[in-house]
């Protein structure tokens, strides 16, 4: 019986457990792997609505929704008005948010320096390569999940 859905869950679920350990080493609490994309986003765009944010890192509205509400109630995003349109919802790093940007950047070092470890720039390429053409298998054909 093929494993590879069970090794491909597996990794994910180190690296997520190796990113929260390595936050809360750092003295980072609430934030959680899930919060990553949002905030590495905002890392690079100050500001961004909602619908921009659930494109950019393709989840749901209402799981970005979500997570942002947590963001801000830890404080590390905050809403921003937009006099044009009251329904784009931007929001955008605190500076506490923004204080954090060193310790992801550490962090996703750290992460991918143990993640290749003993693994070769070829072993690599291919590796990529694989996962690249699986996520399109999904998504790109006919019948694919992927969501527009």
């Amino acid at each position: 019986m093929d494993n590879t859905l069970r090794l491909i869950s597996q990794v994910r679920h180190a690296i997520q457990r190796y990113i929260t350990e390595a936050l809360v080493r750092e003295g980072v609490e609430g934030i959680v792997p899930s919060h990553g994309d949002i905030m590495v986003h905002l890392f690079q765009h100050e500001t961004q609505t909602m619908k921009e944010l659930a494109k950019k890192i393709n989840k749901d509205p209402s799981t970005v929704t979500t997570l942002v509400k947590k963001l801000i109630a830890m404080g590390y995003v905050e809403r921003v008005a937009d006099i044009q349109d009251k329904r784009a919802n931007p929001i955008r790093l605190t500076e506490k948010g923004k204080a954090l940007k060193p310790i992801f950047n550490h962090i996703t070092e750290s992460v991918f320096r143990q993640l290749y470890q003993d693994i070769t720039e070829e072993e690599l390429i291919l590796f990529r390569k694989v996962l690249i053409k699986m996520y399109e298998n999904l998504t790109c054909q006919q019948g694919g999940l992927e969501r527009e």
